[in-house]
């Protein structure tokens, strides 16, 4: 699901980067380098956790990857920014219920893997 979201946001870069200033969390001079790096950071993640490469690390990283998406979606509900996810680049989801639960999926899945990772290590 990373490498599906971060391959558009590393393609349309600016657009994501508007997506990212929408949520009012970022003073305007960082938001194109934060864009960068979280497109970026998706992109990595992905691969990891498709290869199998450091699957503990990817895991946690992913589970806080989505805290923070989480957090940044409900300070943007609670203010009531109308602004669209920014999830996938060419997405205009809106901010929502369904959205959260959706990363708290993607939570439970990266918890599977550590527990799996414990379970058979």
């Amino acid at each position: 699901m990373f490498l599906y979201a971060a391959v558009p946001k590393l393609l349309d870069l600016q657009g994501f980067s508007e997506a990212v200033a929408r949520y009012h969390m970022l003073p305007g001079a960082v938001i194109p380098s934060f864009a960068l790096l979280l497109a970026s950071l998706e992109l990595v993640l992905g691969f990891l956790l498709l290869t199998g490469i450091y699957v503990r690390m990817s895991a946690w990283l992913t589970i806080a990857l989505n805290v923070m998406f989480m957090i940044a979606m409900g300070q943007a509900i609670i203010r009531g920014i109308d602004a669209s996810c920014g999830c996938f680049a060419v997405s205009r989801e809106p901010l929502g219920f369904a959205v959260i639960m959706r990363d708290m999926a993607f939570i439970a899945m990266a918890g599977l893997v550590l527990w799996r990772e414990n379970k058979f290590s």
